[in-house]
């Protein structure tokens, strides 16, 4: 069966989108995977078999992360397991009511994200459709279930994805689309849907570096055990009866900092903030939303409240068509 599938691969979360005739599955969890032989499979990972070796992915622990976080480039074999093991859960929700004894070989298209510059390379883009279409068949088994996986990838630039959500409102507008990822903000200039090269770049301004700082804050406060990103959200939305409205502030209080320096950095390198509509996607965008208004003066932000963190993965599936 032939199916057409959105992948976003980010430092922080793996997210893919795949497209069935009944709507889209959305897959997600945190990019993180072990190697081992050992440890027993918990409901927080899933158990991946994938060229001779056993993995955990995807439980939301950073100890188990082993991705260089200052490397940007997607192939990095963490990537490459976690966006395979979406890919085929993704599958599996789809197939829920057929035949699983069945064997059968999935042909399956798959959008990757690249950085706007590393994108403009045509070797770059060559040799991430290498790697993610080598060996030819994919034999994978998760959690149990055997998948043979034929892909062709089609990488885009990071930001496209979410720009083509909304192409027919800024066809003909200059906007400016800025991904807020866990490690980077990449932002990238867009005119009539075409992308000025010379107005693109990134921040070293990740929400992971602010979560850290959130969790040194909570620990100065003697509350202890929070350590997955997504405890600390859970945390922030005062899902947490240890900790006091009082600590919240000052937790958003970070938060709201962290946004003024992105806005600040922005503005300096002359990114048009403060004119055009700009398009806000990335997993970090959620976490920054209730600040935007207050920092940028002229509340230019569009925020894609269904689907943020799934924009660009949702948002490359027009590419496919």
């Amino acid at each position: 069966m032939h199916y057409v599938a959105g992948g976003d691969s980010g430092k922080s979360m793996t997210k893919l989108t795949l497209q069935t005739g009944e709507g889209n599955i959305r897959v997600s969890f945190p990019t993180t995977f072990e190697e081992t032989d050992t440890k027993t499979k918990t409901d927080l990972n899933h158990e991946v078999y994938y060229q001779g070796t056993r993995y955990l992915v995807g439980e939301p622990n950073k100890k188990l992360n082993r991705i260089n976080r200052t490397v940007r480039s997607k192939e990095q074999e963490v990537h490459k397991v976690c966006l395979l093991t979406a890919l085929c859960l993704a599958i599996k929700e789809a197939e829920k009511d057929e035949n699983s004894n069945q064997i059968k070989v999935h042909d399956v298209t798959l959008t990757l994200n690249m950085p706007f510059d590393d994108f403009l390379d045509k070797n770059q883009r060559d040799s991430i459709v290498k790697y993610y279409q080598s060996p030819k068949m994919v034999d994978m088994t998760v959690d149990g279930v055997k998948f043979n996986l034929m892909l062709k990838v089609l990488p885009y630039y990071e930001g496209l994805g979410a720009v083509l959500l909304k192409a027919d409102e800024i066809k003909d507008k200059r906007v400016v689309s800025v991904d807020f990822g866990s490690l980077n903000v990449n932002y990238l200039t867009i005119d009539k849907l075409k992308p000025v090269v010379a107005e693109c770049g990134s921040l070293d301004f990740g929400c992971g570096r602010l979560l850290t700082s959130i969790k040194k804050l909570f620990s100065s406060k003697g509350i202890k055990n929070i350590n997955a990103d997504s405890e600390i959200l859970r945390a922030l939305s005062g899902d947490n009866e240890f900790i006091s409205r009082e600590v919240i502030e000052e937790a958003n209080k970070l938060i709201e900092t962290h946004v003024e320096s992105i806005y600040s950095e922005l503005f300096d390198l002359e990114v048009d903030v403060d004119n055009v509509q700009i398009i806000a996607s990335g997993g970090a965008a959620n976490l920054y939303e209730p600040f935007f208004n207050r920092i940028f003066p002229n509340k230019n932000v569009t925020l894609l409240k269904e689907n943020t963190t799934f924009a660009n993965a949702e948002g490359s599936l027009k590419l496919l068509k």
